[in-house]
């Protein structure tokens, strides 16, 4: 039986401007940092001469985080990421306060945005996807109070 969510991996070309996205802009807590160079690492990735740099990200009440995954060897394939529609897991979400604000600042830092913040079809949130660094999809979410 699943009891939680731990953390949703996400593997980065540039681990510093991964960093400065998650946890300067967003907000994002360091929890752990590591390098994994082992046999363990290997065998449970099924890939030989791993050499993996990790942070473990939290948000600020402590839910499941993000893990970074930079992989100095071996390199990782080019490729473009996908698009929201395709079939893959295609964005994660976060809950933020203030999304008009953090919309706006984000933006104005040359945050790429789907669109502008939108209330959902039934009224419940506010909505808006941005992506990080390497193209990935964050939705970011507001909860809206029923009045």
């Amino acid at each position: 039986m699943i009891t939680q969510l731990r953390h949703v991996g996400v593997v980065v070309k540039d681990l510093a401007a991964s960093m400065h996205f998650y946890k300067d802009l967003l907000g994002f807590r360091i929890r752990k940092e590591m390098v994994e160079e082992c046999p363990y690492i290997d065998a449970v990735l099924g890939l030989d001469h791993v050499r993996l740099q990790t942070v473990k990200l939290m948000p600020g009440d402590g839910a499941a985080g993000i893990e970074l995954l930079y992989y100095h060897s071996p390199a990782s394939p080019p490729g473009v990421p996908c698009a929201i529609h395709q079939r893959a897991i295609t964005h994660f979400a976060v809950t933020i306060e203030g999304l008009d604000q953090e919309y706006q600042r984000l933006k104005a830092l040359g945050i790429k945005f789907i669109s502008s913040p939108q209330v959902s079809a039934d009224g419940g949130a506010l909505v808006a996807f941005c992506q990080d660094p390497d193209g990935n999809y964050i939705e970011l979410t507001e909860e809206l109070r029923k009045k």
